[in-house]
């Protein structure tokens, strides 16, 4: 699963973390990457995202900083059922907020892969050379890859944009870019994405319609292939 769950949308709704984890309790997912988390920001009344959500879910998770101190910072992260044996955060080029990609070892009954993490520039067409920069060094950490992997995130334009063009021919990625899928509800556009590297075959991709963020939850079945 991917899941933009908007965090600052706890500076309004105390309840915010709590009804973010009934939707991912309620779907099972082995792994969710998550992207808008914040940990001890006045956007969240100085609450830790990170532990509330590792608490509520009952999942193992690591943060992964785009920004921020140490005492307040903001960024993605992943969760998971099974075990973080390894992270590591890459920062993304470009101009404006702080963007990165974190990537973590998971060990799920017995299968090690890699769960990476990212949330790209947004600011529509005004963004879209940031975002270009981020997508290529993306596809470059992640091709570098020395296990099975999966790439989920936030990447805030559409499956037909040229920023994403270095996924689109199957060489680096599989996707479940899919006709018709909105996940954000505002402006009614695919923005979410869960790519996997070719060895992987994706079963079913669904979008969950709760939950109080912006943006809806991706779901994807994956099979490995062989």
């Amino acid at each position: 699963m991917t899941y933009n769950i908007k965090g600052h949308g706890a500076l309004l709704r105390r309840r915010h973390i709590e009804r973010i984890s009934q939707v991912i309790n309620e779907t099972k997912p082995d792994i969710v990457g998550v992207q808008e988390m914040h940990r001890g920001t006045w956007k969240v009344r100085f609450r830790d995202q990170a532990s509330e959500l590792e608490r509520l879910t009952g999942m193992q998770l690591f943060f992964g900083r785009a920004m921020g101190n140490g005492r307040s910072e903001y960024g993605n992260a992943v969760l998971t059922r099974g075990t973080i044996v390894d992270t590591h955060i890459d920062p993304l080029p470009g101009k404006g907020e702080p963007r990165s990609m974190l990537g973590a070892t998971i060990d799920v009954d017995g299968f090690r892969l890699v769960a990476y993490v990212t949330h790209l520039a947004a600011w529509a067409r005004f963004g879209s050379r940031t975002r270009l920069l981020q997508a290529e060094e993306v596809a470059r950490v992640v091709a570098k890859s020395k296990l099975p992997f999966v790439l989920m995130g936030d990447f805030n334009t559409s499956p037909s944009s040229s920023e994403l063009r270095a996924f689109h021919d199957g060489t680096i990625v599989t996707s479940c870019f899919a006709e018709k899928i909105v996940t954000h509800r505002a402006t009614k556009q695919c923005l979410d994405y869960i790519f996997t590297d070719p060895a992987w075959v994706i079963r079913d991709a669904r979008v969950i319609d709760r939950g109080p963020s912006d943006h809806w939850p991706l779901l994807a079945a994956v099979e490995r292939n062989g």
